[in-house]
């Protein structure tokens, strides 16, 4: 059967033929996948990019909410009704616009934040100017991993040890955290 040069010779470039369009096959798929892992890592790079503009943007205006009111709680000022309910209302105002930027645990911050805000609000009595302190426990910690959260979410800490599930009542013990790690 194969004793004859044509068909020796039809064998051969078969066997090319083939060789050549499984290899071409092979080619075209891997630099198909490769174009779409491409295509898909500038679309993330894109996206990321804008999240983060928009975090930059929208952030510092929940941080300045957070930052002011834990500096009067700090420096031992009495907490108004007025001032506690408007930071409320802003909070939720702000929450409402801008939530959707967040980073997950950025977002569980903010819930656990808003519900201690709730219960702080709720347990609120100015006419006897007292408050729960543990409520008010509870919204510091919160706020402070709030501020945290959006820190790290626009990147002030990249840091790969850093835990954004701990509680870190100041930087110093952010910063004594991440020696020991």
């Amino acid at each position: 059967m194969f004793e004859d040069p044509k068909t020796i010779a039809a064998v051969i470039a078969l066997v090319g033929v083939l060789v050549s369009i499984t290899s071409s096959f092979f080619v075209a798929r891997f630099a198909a996948k490769n174009e779409r892992e491409r295509i898909k890592q500038q679309l993330h790079n894109v996206y990321s990019e804008r999240i983060v503009t928009e975090r930059i943007n929208s952030y510092p205006q929940l941080y300045d909410l957070v930052s002011s009111f834990l500096k009067t709680v700090y420096d031992g000022s009495f907490v108004e009704e007025g001032s506690i309910f408007q930071l409320k209302d802003s909070v939720r105002k702000w929450d409402g616009k801008h939530a959707m930027f967040m980073g997950s645990q950025t977002q569980h911050d903010m819930y656990l934040f808003r519900k201690a805000l709730d219960s702080f609000c709720d347990s609120f009595d100015e006419s006897n100017r007292e408050y729960a302190m543990n409520d008010l426990e509870e919204l510091w910690k919160s706020m402070t991993r709030l501020e945290l959260s959006l820190k790290a979410d626009v990147g002030v800490f990249i840091l790969d040890e850093y835990d954004r599930k701990a509680t870190f009542l100041d930087y110093g013990s952010l910063m004594d955290h991440m020696k020991v790690k």
